[in-house]
Parts: structure tokens; sequence; C-alpha cells
């Protein structure tokens, strides 16, 4: 016998309220960066809220940082945007893989590198930033789709014969 297939087109929106505003991400990783420096995340010192900036223009707030996990592979951080037509830009870049985040700090401990450049071991985190070039390699920025419960919002559903049908786990995220 053989298997039928049927192709389901579904549209998914962001879940109602502040849900839809928050990006999540690494926002600094250990490896050497493109200025030839290393900012070891265990060195972060920081109060939240840290402000969310665009391309590090202190003039240019997209929002606030919310949340920072310091961990052996980098910064990882979630954020609020405002309501506002620059966030929602930053938004619909973020959604379509375009930006990354860069974070602004002041050393405050750092080490000369074999080689050339700096390792900075401790340093206030002062802003994150999104911005399209990075320095720092590995950094990511991704929107948070998923309600807080995993749950997504289904807008409408296609089914078209003999394609093979997509399946969603409930924790699944597009990128």
């Amino acid at each position: 016998m053989k298997p039928t297939f049927v192709r389901l087109i579904t549209k998914f929106a962001p879940p109602e309220g502040a849900a839809s505003r928050r990006l999540r991400g690494v926002a600094s990783t250990p490896l050497v960066d493109r200025q030839s420096e290393v900012v070891v995340p265990s060195g972060a010192q920081f109060t939240l809220p840290v402000p969310l900036l665009w391309n590090h223009a202190h003039g240019s707030p997209l929002g606030v940082v919310e949340r920072i996990e310091i961990r052996s592979d980098g910064l990882h951080i979630e954020a609020m945007l405002a309501n506002s037509a620059k966030a929602d830009e930053a938004l619909e870049l973020v959604d379509l893989g375009g930006l990354s985040y860069s974070i602004g700090f002041m050393p405050l401990e750092s080490v000369p590198m074999p080689g050339g450049g700096l390792k900075h071991t401790r340093y206030e985190l002062v802003e994150i930033s999104l911005v399209a070039v990075p320095a720092g390699r590995g950094t990511r920025a991704t929107r948070r789709l998923n309600a807080p419960d995993g749950s997504v919002k289904l807008l409408s559903a296609t089914f078209r014969p003999g394609i093979p049908l997509l399946t969603l786990e409930k924790n699944h995220e597009p990128r």
C-alpha cells in the first residue's frame, strides 16, 4: 500500500501581549572576537535591567535586558522590546535573521594574550545592542514566539494533497 501524504500549511502568531516582543539569544561568547579580544563570560558585572540599544547608540534605546544567565559558552539573555517604530524594525530584522547581539562594557581587569589582543577577565556590562555585524563571534538574536508555557496560537491551516506532512513539537520555535 502506497502512503498518502498531505501538506499542512500553517500560520502562527506570537502570543498576545508581552511575549510577542521578547527576544533571547547569546550576547557574548568567550571566543576571540574580530578585534582580537576575549570577553570572559564569568567576568561580567551588571545590574538588571541592562539597556538594549540599537547599534550601540545611547540615544536609540530599543528596550531592556531583563535576564542574563552566565554560562561557560557565553552570556545568554532575554530582553523585552518597547512599543516603538525602531523596535518594530528590529523585530522584523531579527525574524529575518539579520541581527546579532554586541555588548558595550568598561574593562575592569584585562590581561594581554599571547600573539596580541586582550582578555577581559572582569568588566562592567553597561549595555547590549542589536547590530548587523557584531565584533563577537557566535552571538545571535532570536525572537521568542512561544508563550512561557510553550503554547503557540494557530492562525490558519491549509491542507494540500500529495506533499509530506510537517510535524511541529510543543516547544517548536521557527528560526
